[in-house]
C-alpha cells in the first residue's frame, strides 16, 4: 500500500491504479482503497473503472457514515460538486457525523460563491460544536469572503496553536490573507515563514521536490540542448496534422499572473471549453515522454523529441484530446478548447512538438506581484507549489519558468499573444478583445462581468474567490509592502522586470 501512494503522490497514477487494483483485489471491502483506485483512474480515464471502483465504495459507505464522508470527499477531489453535496446532504440526518457532513456541505457552497447558503448551513451547526476547528476554520474562511476580517483574525489566532497539523496550516495561510488585507503586512510575513518552515518538514514536501527537481533538470537540460532551426521545424510540421473541428489553445505564465482572471473571460463564450489546471499534458505527454527519455535516452529529453515518429506525435495527440474532452465535458459548438495550466511553461518544447498548431496564450504580470502573491496563496502542496516554500526558492522558481517563456519567444515561429494582468485590470474590453481576436473569435460586452459568470460554475483554481469578484486593483503594486523582503532578490528579478515592461 505505501507503494500505492507514494505513486499516487508523485505522479505515477498509471503505476498507481496497478498497486490499487491488486491491494484491492486482496482486500476487495476496503472502502478506503477503492476510493483511492477511482481518484486514479480518473486521471489516466479509466472510467469503467473509476465508476466501478466508486460504486463499490459507495455500497460500502452505506454501513458506515465515516466512509460515506471518505466517499464524498473523494467526490470532491474528483471534481463531482454534485454527488459531494447529495452525499452531505444524506449524512446531515446521522447524528455521528452531522457536523462534519455540515462543514462539507458550507465548503462546497462557499467554493460555488453561494455564500449565502453556506452561511445557513454553518448557522445549523449546534452551539456545543462551534469551538471544533474545522467549524471555527470554516466561519473565519467565510468571513475572509465577506472581507470581515477582524473576525476572521480572531477564529483565526485560536487555530495556528492547534493539535492538528493541517488545520494549522491552513488556518496560518488564511490569518496571513487577512493581516495583509488589514495592513499588518510584517505580523503576515512572520505568519507565512512560521508555517512554511513547518511545511517544510513534512515528508510529503520531501517527495514534491523530488519530483520537481527530476522533471527541472530534465527541461533545463533539454532547453540548453535545444536549438532555434530545429524548433521551427517542428512548427512546420504543422501542416501535416489532420484536421480537427476544434482546436486548442494553451493559457500559460507564472502562476498568480492572471491566468485565472483571463480563463474566466475566455471560459464564458460558448465557442470555449475550458479545461481549469487539470493533468492532461502531463498524463499523456510530458510523463511518457520523460518516462521514455530516463530508460532510453538518458534523461535527454531534446534527443527524444528531435527524434519522435510523427505516429508517436499523432497518438499523444489523441489521447490528449481524448482526456480533454472527458474534463471538458465537451457539447459540440466549442471552437477553441482551452487547457490553463500555467505549469506547462516550463514544458514548452514538447508543447511545441507534440502541438506545433496550438495558440499560446502568456499571462504577464509585474514579477515582483507575482512572488509576493504566489508565496502567499494557500494551494495543496505539489511539486511545483513546494518551491513557495522559501521566498528565494519562489523568485528562483519565476526566473527559471518565465527564463524559459523568453528564450522560445526570442525564437519565434509559433502562434502567441501576451496579456498583461495590470492591462485586464485597467479596461478588461480592451484586453479581452485583443485575446480574442487572436484566437478568432468574437468579443462580447458582458464577458468583462466575469464574476456573474462564476457564479454559475464551480472554479478549481485556488483563486476561485478572487474571480467571483468584480474586477479589482488593490493587487496591483502590492509587493511595495514587502519591499524589504524582496530586496534580496531585486537583482535575479531585475532583468524580468524590464523585458515585461514593469520599469
Amino acid at each position: 500500500m505505501t507503494q500505492a501512494f507514494v505513486a499516487a503522490n508523485t505522479n505515477q497514477p498509471r503505476l498507481a491504479v496497478e498497486l490499487f487494483s491488486e491491494a484491492s483485489s486482496r482486500d476487495p471491502q476496503d472502502p478506503f482503497i477503492l476510493l483511492e483506485l477511482a481518484k486514479c483512474s480518473r486521471r489516466i480515464q479509466q472510467v469503467d473503472r473509476m465508476r466501478s471502483a466508486l460504486d463499490r465504495a459507495k455500497r460500502l459507505a452505506k454501513r458506515d457514515p465515516v466512509v460515506s464522508l471518505a466517499y464524498a470527499k473523494a467526490c470532491e477531489q474528483m471534481r463531482d460538486l454534485d454527488e459531494a453535496r447529495a452525499t452531505y446532504e444524506r449524512l446531515l440526518k446521522q447524528r455521528r457525523c452531522r457536523v462534519a457532513a455540515q462543514v462539507g456541505l458550507a465548503s462546497i457552497y462557499e467554493r460555488l460563491n453561494q455564500l449565502d447558503k453556506s452561511q445557513a448551513v454553518m448557522s445549523e451547526i449546534a452551539f456545543s460544536a462551534q469551538r471544533q476547528p474545522a467549524v471555527r476554520l470554516m466561519q473565519a474562511q467565510l468571513f475572509s469572503r465577506l472581507a470581515e476580517y477582524e473576525k476572521a483574525e480572531r477564529l483565526l489566532r485560536s487555530l495556528v496553536n492547534c493539535k492538528d497539523k493541517k488545520t494549522v496550516h491552513n488556518a496560518s495561510y488564511l490569518l496571513a490573507s487577512c493581516l495583509d488585507k488589514q495592513g499588518g503586512w510584517n505580523e503576515a510575513m512572520e505568519v507565512l515563514h512560521r508555517v512554511k518552515r513547518s511545511q517544510s518538514q513534512s515528508q510529503e514536501t520531501a517527495i514534491a521536490l523530488r519530483g520537481f527537481r527530476a522533471a527541472r533538470d530534465m527541461a533545463v537540460r533539454a532547453l540548453g540542448d535545444a536549438s532555434a532551426d530545429d524548433v521551427h521545424a517542428w512548427l512546420k510540421s504543422a501542416s501535416q496534422l489532420p484536421e480537427r473541428q476544434h482546436r486548442v489553445s494553451f493559457l500559460l505564465g507564472h502562476p498568480r499572473s492572471g491566468t485565472t482572471l483571463l480563463e474566466q473571460v475566455l471560459a464564458a463564450h460558448d465557442e470555449v471549453g475550458d479545461a481549469d489546471e487539470t493533468g492532461c499534458f502531463h498524463d499523456t505527454v510530458w510523463f511518457p515522454l520523460s518516462m521514455e527519455a530516463g530508460r532510453e535516452y538518458d534523461n535527454q529529453l531534446y534527443r527524444l523529441l528531435v527524434d519522435l515518429p510523427v505516429d508517436t506525435t499523432h497518438s499523444m495527440r489523441d489521447d490528449y484530446f481524448r482526456h480533454l474532452q472527458f474534463e471538458i465535458g465537451v457539447s459540440g459548438h466549442e471552437r477553441i478548447w482551452l487547457d490553463k495550466n500555467p505549469a506547462l511553461t516550463l514544458q514548452l518544447l514538447p508543447v511545441l512538438r507534440v502541438f506545433p498548431d496550438a495558440k499560446l496564450i502568456v499571462a504577464l504580470r509585474d514579477p515582483r506581484d507575482v512572488c509576493i502573491s504566489a508565496y502567499m496563496q494557500r494551494v495543496e502542496l505539489t511539486n511545483w507549489s513546494a518551491n513557495w516554500l522559501t521566498l528565494e526558492s519562489t523568485v528562483e522558481m519565476y526566473v527559471l519558468a518565465m527564463d524559459n517563456w523568453l528564450r522560445l519567444r526570442d525564437w519565434g515561429g509559433f502562434e502567441s499573444i501576451e496579456v498583461r494582468y495590470e492591462d485586464c485590470v485597467d479596461d478588461l474590453s480592451v484586453a479581452g478583445r485583443r485575446v480574442f481576436d487572436f484566437l478568432g473569435i468574437e468579443w462580447r460586452d458582458d464577458l468583462r462581468h466575469t464574476h456573474r459568470h462564476v457564479e454559475t460554475k464551480a472554479v478549481f483554481s485556488p483563486t476561485y474567490g478572487d474571480v467571483s469578484k468584480p474586477v479589482y486593483n488593490s493587487s496591483i503594486g502590492r509587493w511595495r509592502n514587502y519591499a524589504n523582503q524582496l530586496e534580496p532578490f531585486k537583482d535575479r528579478l531585475e532583468p524580468f522586470v524590464k523585458a515585461f515592461g514593469y520599469v
